[in-house]
């Protein structure tokens, strides 16, 4: 049985650009990410510095991120691994910032394998002609 694909992503991106150490914010931006996806919208999030711990296994290195997780899934909320693989699921495009990743000490070989590496121009080329939320 072969997966149905939805209708093709179209309209002007949603750049999210994540760039604090909060679950918080990086929950949400993958809730705003998914609602655009699922509206057919395409997504392109860009995480640097310590909020590329979302991209990574090791989210729960976000600060807060064990009892806003527990919280969020205890009142039926998905949580980040679930609203993370309905972006990739979704086709988001999901950016890790080179510098960031030095900045955090994070390597690439840690970031999950539908994350890209990338600097700040390529995102901002890639949004350019869309809306950027910064979170």
């Amino acid at each position: 049985m072969t997966e149905q694909q939805g209708p093709p992503l179209t309209g002007s991106p949603l750049g999210i650009l994540l760039l604090s150490n909060s679950y918080e914010k990086a929950h949400y931006g993958f809730i705003l990410a998914a609602g655009a996806l699922a509206s057919n919208r395409p997504v392109i999030m860009f995480a640097t510095n310590f909020a590329i711990y979302s991209l990574t296994p090791q989210w729960r290195n976000l600060e807060g991120s064990q009892m806003e997780n527990t919280h969020m899934l205890s009142n039926g909320v998905a949580g980040l691994e679930e609203l993370r693989q309905a972006v990739i699921e979704l086709e988001g495009q999901l950016y890790a910032c080179e510098a960031g990743m030095h900045v955090a000490s994070i390597k690439a070989d840690t970031l999950l394998p539908a994350v890209q590496v990338c600097g700040v121009v390529t995102f901002l080329e890639k949004t350019k002609s869309g809306q950027l939320i910064s979170l």
